[in-house]
């Protein structure tokens, strides 16, 4: 009985502080969320290892909080197109232009400042393709009037679409059925039918 006891507590404790920090998080910059077109961009992408300590060089828990601070940090840094962080992982990738990107070394020390201990780092230069977003799946999404969609000026594939008095007639009266379900709560003062055999 403790022993099953001990091995339930164990997997909730495991699944718990998987849970707290395990999704990983993938964040671009305006540069790449506004592409207009397909291209291709060289790249220095940094991988690190962090661990992270207190002013006493002790080692504490990395969390989804410290990924959050580190994602912030980098994507401040010029140049940099993408951050990919995984908190269980205490690791975060760092996708920068080539031409403006950013030399470790130059960091570690501001990152040390800040309570983050850089245990890892692999660099690596690659061409990486990126392909524009149609605009009308980009971020800055328009609200669109009822009856129609317009798209604005600078989306050339999806045009405006209107729908005609009629064919919103032919709908607005339709029945389609069922029934509702009440989710109230039932009266305490009702009778039962269970109630009533009694």
């Amino acid at each position: 009985m403790i022993k099953n006891l001990l091995l339930i507590t164990l997997c909730t404790l495991t699944i718990s502080v998987f849970g707290q920090n395990s999704a990983a998080r993938y964040i671009e910059s305006t540069e790449i969320e506004e592409l207009t077109e397909n291209i291709y961009i060289d790249v220095r992408i940094h991988s690190f290892l962090f661990k992270k300590i207190d002013p006493n060089k002790g080692l504490v828990e990395f969390t989804s909080l410290d990924a959050l601070k580190l994602e912030k940090y980098f994507m401040d840094k010029k140049g940099t197109l993408i951050v990919e962080s995984i908190p269980i992982n205490k690791t975060v990738k760092v996708m920068s232009r080539v031409s403006e990107a950013f030399d470790h070394r130059d960091i570690i020390g501001e990152l040390e400042t800040m309570g983050y201990f850089a245990s890892g780092i692999r660099k690596s230069e690659e061409s990486i393709f990126f392909k524009a977003k149609p605009p009308c799946e980009r971020i800055n999404t328009r609200i669109v009037k009822a009856g129609s969609a317009s798209s604005g000026s600078d989306c050339n594939d999806c045009g405006e679409v209107k729908i005609s008095q009629e064919v919103l007639d032919k709908f607005k009266d339709v029945e389609y059925g069922g029934t509702a379900i009440d989710f109230s709560l039932p009266n305490t003062n009702t009778n039962t039918v269970s109630d009533e055999k009694k």
